[in-house]
């Protein structure tokens, strides 16, 4: 979802009188349940800039040049889109911003994978994958509306920048699916929308 700061009104009220019953901010914003329970981003381990970094990519290509089954491959590219993500959000809660460009680059290229390029070719298997591939990047977004919370304002921009691919291929990705499971969507997407302005009204 694409986010301006947003002064909420009666919506903005609702959301804090929610937060204020459900007793603060720590897990997530507190007071969404759709996306309670979710798997959290991985632990980042390397980041750019660490010695053995650039190993490690070399490590992945190979793994995926090795990977022959398209779905397995695009699993693998969907973990290392989060790896990516993960590593971006851990050197922006530093205060580091160095390799944003890097960081965002591959998050996208590696998300433009999992796009199914026709719904005409459907193959239930894949149109399933898809609708999963659609949900974890909800789930981002949800995800980066929560750890903005954790940096300086400064750093806000960066965490918008990840937000936006994540809307990109989540958008392309549902595009090709069903209008009723883009229908399904309807009051995460909410979510979405409201932890982000309780985000920016926090800081």
């Amino acid at each position: 979802m694409k986010f301006t700061k947003n002064h909420g009104g009666l919506k903005y009220l609702a959301i804090v009188m929610s937060l204020t019953a459900s007793g603060g901010l720590d897990a997530g914003h507190g007071f969404f349940n759709s996306f309670e329970g979710i798997n959290w981003l991985p632990e980042s381990g390397l980041t750019p800039g660490d010695f053995f970094y650039a190993v490690d990519e070399v490590s992945e290509k190979i793994a995926l040049h090795f990977t022959k089954d398209c779905h397995t491959k695009k699993k693998k590219y969907l973990n290392l889109a989060e790896e990516r993500l993960a590593e971006g959000v851990s050197l922006l809660k530093q205060g580091n911003m160095t390799y944003s460009t890097k960081i965002e680059n591959e998050y996208d290229e590696y998300l433009k994978i999992l796009r199914l390029p026709s719904y005409k070719n459907k193959d239930i298997r894949e149109v399933e994958s898809q609708q999963k591939y659609a949900e974890r990047l909800l789930q981002h977004m949800y995800i980066l509306s929560v750890e903005v919370l954790r940096t300086s304002p400064s750093m806000h921009k960066y965490f918008l920048n990840l937000n936006q691919i994540a809307t990109k291929h989540y958008e392309r990705i549902t595009k090709n699916l069903s209008q009723d499971f883009v229908d399904s969507h309807f009051f995460k997407k909410e979510e979405v929308k409201w932890s982000w302005e309780i985000a920016f009204e926090s800081n």
